[in-house]
């Protein structure tokens, strides 16, 4: 059975929340899911309270990221997910890409050691770490270069 990592992100910016699990997914050999709930299968259905899912999700999860962009930080979500992870006692890592920076995070944030997704070093730091806090073998950078343009470039 994969091991769950709860994916969180703004909104508008599903396609690329999903394209990142995807990359996840596949660099670790499926022995991940990627729980996001801009997949049909993860979604949050008409009639459920955002909260209760999102906790459902969390609950099921071992490692909380959050996806963030100059939009995301902003996002009032990042507030909730952030302290229902700590509750939970679940690590969680701001994932900081298309041109964030620790400075844009607001001071809740700071506590929580992040990545920055921008250059192959930093993939692998944070591909590396996160293999070691699941305990599973550390992956090969399958499509680096795929995902790091994807983490690069800006919204569209």
């Amino acid at each position: 059975m994969a091991t769950k990592l709860f994916l969180s992100h703004a909104h508008d910016e599903a396609e690329f929340a999903l394209k990142f699990a995807d990359w996840l997914e596949v660099a670790f050999s499926r022995s991940v899911e990627v729980i996001c709930t801009s997949r049909p299968s993860h979604r949050i259905g008409s009639g459920h309270m955002v909260t209760t899912g999102i906790m459902k999700h969390l609950r099921d999860s071992k490692v909380a990221l959050s996806l963030l962009t100059p939009h995301g930080v902003s996002n009032p979500w990042l507030f909730y997910e952030m302290g229902a992870a700590h509750a939970l006692e679940l690590v969680f890592i701001p994932c900081l890409a298309r041109g964030s920076r620790f400075s844009d995070l607001p001071p809740q944030a700071w506590e929580y050691q992040g990545a920055e997704l921008y250059s192959d070093a930093d993939l692998a730091k944070f591909v590396r770490d996160l293999a070691h806090i699941l305990k599973l073998e550390c992956p090969k950078m399958i499509h680096a270069k795929a995902i790091l343009g994807i983490l690069s470039s800006e919204a569209v």
